[in-house]
């Protein structure tokens, strides 16, 4: 599928998928998908940083409206009209510019993570995935109406830009149906299409990122210290800082700015003219076309109009160079701060330290993090999976007795100190934010808060409360005091932002932050005096603030190189008095008619809507002519993949048909049917060169079961088919003259796996991989028999040597043996690595090998394998630039010196054949068509003992795709 994250989530990825190697169906099924979702590779990224994955288990139902069939479970049903309310509104506001997508779009919503976000694809039909979760502490997304109507206003922008298909686009849509490669606007650097998307969600709501400061803190800053990108750098792909978010502020601003300078008709103009481009990687013609500056022109006028600030920050800056906002909290005794550290080349984590000292503690954690203390201990919020699918915020306590898991916290987040012992939490369930009192033992309960609406955060200090929260669209930052029957005071702050609510240490005043002029700054609140008052004037802005006893102030702000804490002193902070205003409420959703069925309906998405050619040719076996095509549900519960294709002269055929059923969370079964054909050539005892075709038949049936966690996973996998394979003649009219006997086989596999892997890394990181399989095979009709084991270990170690990553040693051990009376063959030699898809039905790269090793061709026939790799990766360089004229970034650079030894023995005999080599590899890390991360390895190797027909001392060079392990 064609998929656009709304926001790329700081998060690891969130599920494995396990698929067995050594399973021929599944294997060749793997690739032929491959080839069918070529645009998914071409056209854009898949994120390095997962996005949210859908969870289909449970019971569904469907409701349908005019333009979208709505998707929801059942427990959600009470926020389906809602979902259509704004699904609708948001299709009505941009259909009054843009050429409306085709058909009904599939809108499915999702509450399996605690994470905010959102997807939409144009292939195999028009679809959108919604996440419930709002994203009300996040720097960059918080800035939002009502969650449901940005994201959907987002999303839909995506669809209405990506459908739209014009001139030869369109005829060979009407003779391929919606092949993923023939939307032309999906070749589009993600910059705009992200860019485009973000601006229509501050042009249709009362928010959105265009209007929010951190877009301008990071433009600010890349502008103050000369670090501008360039349009080419703009990518997905390059996690370096501020990584993916270039996309939307750069975007996003961009095409606001075109806008501002040449009117509102620009974009849809530019959907129009990009649209029937015959060239779809062209942006700079289109734009012109639709009235606005070339891409160097605009991209040169934006930069001009970003201001960098007159002054510097006279704060001392603590910590910089981090990746997310590390949300710094001091002790109760203001003796000690922590904080979260993520900087892309360690693992995230709590971190405790003195303002003036160095770091005294530290615990690794996960993602989404929030904290705070309680008395000497800290409360932790983290994320962590449930299973393969699903993730929750759940609260952990550090302090004297360790980390400890609080039971019965799913669905919690950031927590803050209460009197007599208990701890309060935000609690996220079913898209709502409601404030809960958590005991020690984990039992939690309603908090009282003076309005029914959606909190962000609260903070307390004795029997007073203060909060955040988001009513009518608007933040107001309210304070009251527990258990008196008062009217609260409410802080109306006009329509800016509002966030990070904390109580001074005298308890008359509440600080907090507001983006009313233009950039994040920290504000006063007197509750005797009901008065607000600006105490700082950062150039780059100021949040997440904690009052220190002597009356200075730390807090959050950002660089060009990542999110830093600083330190103002008493006398450093401004005191400026603020008049306060009333915002207007936003305007309800229209109400939008709909109706609802008895349950999930998916086969409307299940129709095939493309097909793809293919050809085959096998030389005097046959030249195949034929098509194939696929698709899966609204939810991803089925899919299937079906290739039909037939050789005229020869009356024979070819084809596979491949499904898939996911009802469970943490399990899927599969089922294939193939029929192939190969030309191969079988040398006779006289030496003649005879063709042969070889025909294989299989089918097969098998589940996988699933288990992740933050860092460790495990995936199991039992199968079970049938497979024979026949041989003819090609000289004598093809006429069959052997048949191998049916075979049955069962397979089991697994994978079980614990490392680390930060953003900027080279490699995975302290940990290890173990994989297993075992397989038999036996005869329907005689007693011939084989059986096949193989297994492999690996294992990262980071190492604390200079580089923007670490460097790594890796290993990884590989042994192998085969038997029966007709024993299996197992291979050695040959660089391992991914298979690139380079165009349809065209791919690159060998593929995965058990026993691969670099300095020796690809040698089967051995029953007994062994393979010991020796690996230092070394990162050589973080470029994360892009060229105008080729569509590739070079993101990283590294290099890896190996060394190899195995060692095999052939069928029939008894000694064992050696092989050593080494080598080095030079390893690019790229952004092909700028935004599909690809792994590009240059290898030279050198064996050093003879060999599987080489000789000690020849060099090899080779290409790979992917990681080597």
């Amino acid at each position: 599928m064609i998929s656009i994250r709304f926001q790329g989530c700081p998060l690891p990825v969130i599920s494995v998928c396990f698929r067995s190697r050594h399973v021929a169906v599944v294997d060749r099924i793997a690739r032929l998908v491959r080839v069918a979702g070529l645009a998914l590779g071409l056209l854009l990224p898949g994120p390095s940083h997962a996005t949210a994955q859908s969870d289909p288990s449970g019971s569904w139902v469907t409701w349908q409206s005019e333009h979208f069939r709505v998707h929801i479970r059942a427990e959600l049903s009470h926020l389906a009209q809602e979902v259509i309310d704004e699904a609708e509104r948001a299709h009505t506001l941009l259909a009054t510019e843009l050429v409306p997508p085709r058909g009904t779009i599939d809108l499915s919503v999702f509450d399996n993570v605690d994470f905010s976000n959102g997807a939409a694809t144009v292939f195999p039909s028009n679809r959108l995935q919604v996440f419930l979760p709002q994203p009300a502490t996040d720097a960059a997304l918080s800035f939002y109406d009502e969650w449901l109507r940005v994201v959907l206003v987002h999303e839909l922008a995506h669809l209405f830009h990506l459908d739209r298909s014009r001139g030869v686009w369109r005829g060979l849509q009407y003779v391929f149906g919606r092949a993923p490669w023939l939307f032309p606007n999906a070749y589009r650097t993600s910059w705009v299409k992200e860019g485009v998307a973000t601006y229509y969600e501050s042009r249709f709501t009362a928010a959105g990122r265009v209007r929010g400061a951190f877009q301008t803190q990071l433009l600010t800053a890349s502008e103050s210290a000369g670090r501008w990108p360039a349009s080419e750098d703009a990518t997905l792909v390059a996690p370096k800082w501020p990584g993916g978010q270039r996309t939307y502020a750069w975007g996003g601003r961009f095409f606001e700015h075109q806008t501002q300078m040449n009117g509102d008709s620009v974009v849809p103009n530019f959907f129009e003219r990009s649209a029937a481009k015959l060239w779809p990687l062209t942006v700079a013609s289109p734009l012109q076309e639709a009235g606005a500056a070339s891409v160097n022109e605009g991209w040169d006028s934006l930069e001009q109009a970003v201001s960098a600030p007159d002054r510097l920050s006279q704060a001392d800056i603590l910590v910089r160079g981090l990746r997310a906002p590390p949300n710094p909290r001091m002790s109760p005794d203001g003796s000690q701060y922590a904080y979260v550290r993520e900087d892309g080349k360690r693992d995230v984590a709590v971190v405790v330290r003195s303002l003036e000292g160095p770091e005294w503690r530290s615990h690794r954690a996960n993602g989404g993090v929030r904290l705070n203390w309680d008395v000497q201990d800290m409360v932790i919020a983290q994320y962590q999976y449930l299973n393969a699918v699903t993730i929750r915020s759940r609260l952990y306590r550090w302090g004297d007795s360790g980390w400890h898991l609080i039971p019965n916290t799913e669905r919690l987040t950031e927590p803050f100190r209460l009197p007599d012992g208990d701890i309060g939490a935000i609690d996220i369930s079913d898209g709502h934010r409601r404030p809960v009192i958590v005991d020690p033992s984990g039992e939690h309960g309603a908090l009282a808060v003076p309005v029914d609406a959606d909190w962000t955060q609260l903070a307390n200090r004795g029997d007073w409360f203060s909060g955040v929260a988001l009513k009518e669209g608007r933040r107001w930052l309210y304070v009251w005091r527990d258990g008196w029957h008062t009217v609260p005071a409410r802080v109306p702050f006009g329509e800016a932002l509002i966030s990070d609510p904390v109580w001074s240490l005298d308890g008359d005043a509440v600080l907090f932050v507001s983006e009313a002029t233009g950039l994040p700054q920290v504000y006063r609140y007197d509750r005797v005096r009901a008065s607000v008052r600006r105490i700082t004037n950062e150039p780059f802005g100021a949040r997440e603030p904690q009052m220190l006893t002597d009356g200075g102030l730390l807090f959050t702000t950002t660089f060009f190189d990542g999110m830093a804490i600083g330190h103002l002193r008493a006398h450093q902070l401004i005191d400026v008095p603020v008049a306060m205003s009333s915002p207007a409420p936003i305007a309800e959703a229209p109400s939008a008619s709909s109706q609802v069925g008895d349950g999930f309906n998916p086969w409307p998405a299940l129709v095939p809507r493309y097909w793809n050619p293919i050809l085959h040719v096998a030389h005097e076996t046959g030249t195949f002519f034929g098509a194939f095509t696929s698709s899966s549900d609204a939810i991803g519960r089925n899919s299937y993949f079906a290739s039909l294709s037939v050789a005229p002269n020869r009356g024979r055929f070819e084809g596979i048909l491949y499904a898939a059923h996911q009802r469970w969370k943490g399990a899927v079964v599969d089922a294939a049917l193939r029929q192939s054909w190969a030309g191969l050539n079988l040398r006779t005892s006289n030496g003649a060169i005879v063709p042969i075709g070889e025909r294989e038949r299989e089918a097969s049936l098998g589940t996988t079961f699933r288990k992740r966690w933050w860092r460790n996973g495990y995936a199991i996998r039992f199968a079970g088919g049938l497979a024979e394979t026949s041989y003819f003649d090609e000289l004598a009219d093809g006429a069959r003259f052997f048949d191998s006997p049916t075979f049955a086989t069962a397979t089991a596999s697994a994978t079980i796996f614990h490392r680390e892997r930060p953003a900027l890394s080279i490699s995975a990181e302290n940990g290890f991989q173990l994989d297993g399989l075992y397989r038999v095979r036996r005869s329907l009709s005689d007693a011939d028999w084989s059986y096949e084991v193989r297994g492999a270990l690996s294992g990262y170690l980071a190492l604390g040597l200079p580089g923007f990553a670490h460097w790594v040693v890796a290993a990884r051990s590989s042994i192998g043996a085969t038997g029966g009376s007709v024993p299996a063959s197992l291979s050695i030699g040959g660089a391992s690595g991914d298979i690139f898809a380079l165009a349809p039905g065209v791919v690159l790269g060998a593929g995965r090998r058990a026993f691969a090793m670099r300095g020796y061709p690809r040698v089967g026939g051995y029953d007994r394998a062994w393979v010991n790799v020796f690996e230092l990766r070394i990162p050589l360089a973080n470029v994360a630039k892009g060229t105008w004229y080729l569509p590739i970034v070079l993101d990283r650079v590294s290099a890896t010196a190996f060394y190899e030894i195995g060692a095999g023995r052939f069928s029939g005999e008894q000694r064992q054949n050696w092989l050593q080599s080494a080598g080095v590899e030079l390893v690019l890390d790229l952004g092909v068509l700028y935004d599909v991360p690809t792994r590009l390895r240059l290898g030279l190797a050198i064996p050093l003992a003879d060999a599987n027909g080489v000789s000690r001392g020849d060099t090899r060079s080779y290409l790979s795709f992917g990681a080597s392990f």
